[in-house]
């Protein structure tokens, strides 16, 4: 039955030797293949926990943005309010209609966008010159915006209203004393493969400075914390006094659709 002959002497010693040796060998495959199937689903297990981390950090970093735009408009509204305000207190009224007309395309172009959006450097300076369009209907002629950017400057890509909160500090704290003339520039140019980005009204030790002066200032700690939620430590924003004014300059790195260069 077992194919062993009758009268084959069977050793007992060699038996449990060879058991021992071909059991011992079949367990060991067995523990392998169990250790492999372990590693692999811990493997996969941690590959699993690492993608939910990573989508909640997406997630919290979209919550965060939106956070930024929900008080980044109410900031600007109120600003532009005041527009509207002084505008009616001088009987000006078809200028109020029109500032109220210019606030609304302006928030529901906004409104339109997502928090985490980035657009063409153009766009954004196509919007500070919209909102430069309402303060000018409140200032008048006072108020003057000169633009210097480069063609490939132009075409990179920022976060999406990284430059009206700067510009409305300049012109907040710049015009001082009321009703003297003053002019808020605004550059942007590719430097060392990074993307600078500049804000500069006349005031000295005025302006953006006077609004960066208190870490609880809005307009460059919304910027900061923008530039922090899509750059990380990659980005800067710095204030500088010089005899020209006070400056505030973006530096990021540069980004094209499709294409990252610079740091």
């Amino acid at each position: 039955v077992f194919g062993v002959e009758p009268m084959t002497a069977i050793d007992g010693a060699q038996l449990a030797d060879y058991a021992m040796r071909h059991g011992g060998g079949d367990l060991a495959t067995v523990a392998v293949l169990v250790g492999v199937y372990l590693l692999l689903d811990a493997r996969q297990r941690a590959h699993a926990r690492e993608v939910a981390a990573s989508v909640l950090e997406t997630r919290l970093a979209a919550a965060n943005l939106e956070l930024l735009r929900s008080q980044l408009q109410p900031h600007f509204l109120f600003n532009a309010l005041n527009t509207v305000s002084t505008l009616v207190l001088k009987s000006d009224m078809p200028a109020a209609d029109d500032a109220i007309a210019r606030i609304s395309r302006y928030l529901r172009s906004a409104l339109a966008q997502r928090a985490d959006a980035t657009v063409t450097v153009a766009s954004e300076i196509a919007d500070v010159e919209q909102y430069f369009a309402i303060e000018r209907l409140r200032f008048g002629e006072a108020l003057g915006l000169d633009v210097c950017a480069t063609a490939a400057a132009r075409g990179a890509y920022v976060p999406s209203h990284i430059l009206q909160p700067l510009v409305e500090n300049a012109i907040r704290h710049g015009m001082a004393p009321v009703g003297s003339a003053m002019r808020v520039k605004v550059g942007a140019q590719i430097d060392g493969g990074r993307l600078r980005l500049h804000v500069t009204d006349p005031a000295q030790g005025g302006g953006v400075a006077e609004a960066g002066a208190s870490t609880n200032g809005f307009g460059l700690r919304y910027v900061r914390e923008r530039l922090q939620l899509f750059y990380g430590d990659e980005a800067s924003v710095t204030l500088a006094t010089l005899p020209g004014g006070t400056t505030a300059t973006v530096d990021v790195p540069l980004v094209y659709p499709g294409k990252r260069t610079g740091a």
